[in-house]
């Protein structure tokens, strides 16, 4: 008998976006990149890209490259130091005991090196049919939406996303993990929650 599926997005849903970033900004100022000046290089950079999920760390490490006296070795291992990377409190046990009767996939639009290097990071690998999961550019693309299984759930931080998916497709279980506030989606296979663990009641 085959497992249930369940799709995990990964930045805001298992993966502390704003933790993560504090976390790369304080290594790299203690290699000398100051504050100031990386929030406007880092801005520039963010300007150029037509979706914040196209960021790619090596472009931003080349130019903070140009910009300050620090060695491109000493910059890269500054922000990859595997004590930046954080999740949210719950995640690992909510994989942990969900992995043992599920079959876990990400769901995830980003630069793939990029969230690759997130996903070895905080060794949440381990718990992922990765090969499946769909870590894509656009997400939300009719061909990606088309290639989540039958049947499978859903769990996503984007309120659009979980609209998107509930109007194209039906047959989905969707969940909103809304961390920010009391507001909740309501629906057809539609379920607000406010914490991973939730998954587990």
């Amino acid at each position: 008998m085959e497992k249930p599926n369940i799709y995990f997005d990964l930045d805001r849903t298992l993966f502390d976006t704003v933790k993560s970033g504090q976390n790369y900004r304080a290594a790299l100022e203690k290699i000398g990149i100051g504050t100031e000046k990386y929030e406007q290089i880092y801005s520039n950079y963010k300007s150029t890209l037509e979706s914040s999920t196209d960021f790619d760390p090596k472009k931003l490490l080349d130019l903070l490259t140009k910009n300050f006296n620090v060695s491109p070795e000493k910059l890269a291992q500054s922000f990859w130091e595997k004590g930046n990377f954080v999740l949210f409190p719950e995640t690992m046990k909510t994989l942990e005991k969900l992995s043992q009767n599920n079959d876990l996939r990400l769901f995830s639009e980003g630069n793939k090196n990029w969230q690759k290097g997130k996903i070895e990071k905080t060794e949440i690998g381990e718990f992922f049919d990765l090969e499946a999961s769909l870590i894509e550019k656009r997400k939300l693309s009719p061909e990606v939406i088309a290639e989540i299984v039958q049947g499978a759930m859903v769990i996503d931080d984007k309120k659009e996303v979980i609209k998107q998916l509930a109007s194209q497709r039906p047959d989905l279980h969707l969940v909103w993990i809304n961390r920010n506030n009391e507001e909740e989606l309501t629906g057809q296979n539609i379920r607000t929650i406010r914490d991973l663990s939730e998954l587990l009641e």
